[in-house]
Formats: structure tokens, sequence, C-alpha cells
């Protein structure tokens, strides 16, 4: 709905490979629509190749580098124009649909229009992070020298959009390209490098104890928004699902503990995959403990 009511746009990867071999940097909303709207997704064009295979849809998680703009110096889109290469050389992509924030969301100063159109696309913004049909791809190492220095990890936003991500989206729709290295050349190696390991979720009001150490641009506003934005997915994906999946994520008798804390919330859930971790009978006993306090869950893969 976000899309078709035109709250939030995508943008053409294709597009913004070019402006970077050129040396441009990542417009803002409000300059795409007025100087580049051929950068801009339409709708039913991005569905039917979407449908068809020929395009991916990619949210990115970054951190800004300045209050004016998020990537001044182009250091970001270089690298995530990098892996883009690397994605159409070695996939049937032939393009990609990227939410940036900057350049899908209308940024400040925004017209009174724009700024109820921003409001409305605030509503819907976890959706880019949590839908399964979605890759994610954080850039989760800052700048050097950035005016905004605080670490990916101690930004509130970024903390929300990963905890997003990490949820339900399948393991090789995640990407941590802050671990790309020098051996990162071809699709393959960047995958095996940068695959990220997800964490279990936690329940919403332990997500809101942690945000009160995040950093956040807009203070409290912004704090008490992500909390709700998280408790709202939460229930969506994890607290009303019937099924759920943590295979092959490389979780241990510690990961069990901190999702049997979850598991008394699932009060719909009948099958949980968990196979091809590292759990030991400790583990087992900690996990069948919780699914027989809940008592609904059906099937059990270990």
């Amino acid at each position: 709905d976000t899309l078709l009511r035109g709250d939030t746009i995508l943008v053409k990867g294709s597009w913004l490979m070019k402006r970077c071999s050129n040396g441009g940097l990542m417009p803002a909303r409000q300059e795409l629509e007025a100087r580049f709207p051929s950068a801009i997704w339409k709708v039913d064009e991005l569905l039917e190749l979407a449908e068809a295979g020929a395009v991916g849809i990619i949210s990115i998680s970054y951190c800004w580098c300045t209050h004016t703009h998020p990537d001044p110096k182009g250091e970001q889109m270089r690298i995530l124009c990098n892996v883009l290469a690397c994605l159409f050389e070695s996939t049937p992509f032939e393009d990609a649909a990227l939410f940036i924030d900057w350049c899908s969301l209308y940024q400040r100063p925004r017209s009174v229009e724009q700024d109820a159109s921003f409001e409305r696309a605030m509503h819907d913004v976890h959706i880019w992070y949590l839908h399964q049909g979605i890759r994610a791809w954080m850039l989760t190492r800052t700048c050097d020298g950035a005016e905004l220095c605080t670490p990916y990890c101690q930004r509130g936003w970024p903390t929300f959009e990963m905890a997003m991500c990490e949820m339900i989206t399948q393991n090789n729709f995640l990407l941590d390209l802050g671990l790309l290295d020098d051996t990162c050349g071809s699709w393959d190696r960047i995958v095996a490098t940068c695959r990220l390991r997800r964490r279990p979720p936690v329940v919403p009001e332990a997500f809101e104890a942690s945000l009160q150490h995040k950093t956040f641009t807009d203070g409290q506003v912004d704090c008490t928004l992500v909390a709700d934005k998280y408790a709202q997915a939460f229930l969506e994906a994890i607290a009303a699902a019937e099924e759920l999946a943590f295979n092959e994520v490389g979780w241990g008798n510690d990961e069990v503990r901190e999702f049997s804390k979850v598991l008394a919330q699932c009060c719909r859930l009948r099958k949980l995959a968990l196979y091809g971790n590292q759990i030991d009978e400790e583990g087992a006993i900690v996990l069948l403990d919780a699914l027989l306090d809940i008592e609904v869950v059906d099937e059990l893969w270990l």
C-alpha cells in the first residue's frame, strides 16, 4: 500500500550504479522526483519484474554520516554499488529496487503534504526490514572521520532495522556488508563472508529497555516510535506465528535460553524448526520446558 500511495518510492539499482560511476551522490527523495524521475520504479513494472525473478527488492540499513546528508563523500554508495555489480554478474537479477531512507522517504525540510506522506510511510516502515520476500543489506561499518561517528550497534534506528531483519527473514537474504574484505571480489565470496548470524528475537519489553542505551537523532520521540514499531512487528511476525524457523543460524544453548523467554508469548505456534544448530541436551531440555508451558506446538525439529 505504501508504494501504491506513493508514500515510499524505490530506487533503481542500475541507476544508482551509473550515478556512482559518474561521481554523483545519493539524492534526497525531493531531488530524485524533480531531477531524476526515471530512477524511480513504477509500481506495476516493478511487481511484474519481481514476480518474474528479474528484479530483487533490497532494503539498506546504514549509518548517516552527517545531519544534512547520510553519505556526503559517497563512500557507502560505492560499497553498495560494488556489491550490486557482483549480484548482477552472478545471479538472474537484471536490476534491484532499493529502499534507502534518504532516497525513498521525503526529507526535511518537507511541505505539509510531504510531511503527511512521511508520517504515513513511517506507519509501515518496519515492513521493509521484516518482509520475507525482501532482502536486507546492512552497512554496519561507520565511515572514517564521519561527523556522526556513533557505531552502528549503538544507534537506535539501525538497531531496530537489524532486529526486524533477524525475526523471520530467510538467512540467505541477509548480508552484513560491514564484514566485506579484500577477498570479496565475487558474489559467492561476498555471501560467504558477509552472512549475518541471526540472533534470537526478544520480547518487546526487553527491546524497549535496550533502546534506552541507544542514540537517536530525535531523542525520545524516535525512541518511543521505534519501541512501538518493534512491538507491532513482534506481534505480527512472532507472537501470532503458526510456524517459526531458525535453522542453521549457529545457535547454541545460550541462544535457546534467550529464545525460550519469547515462546511464552507464541500462543498460536504449531511448528518450530531449529535444526542445524549447536543445541545439546541441556539446551533441548530448556526448550522443551518452555514449549510444555504453552502446550500448542505439534512439531519440533531439532
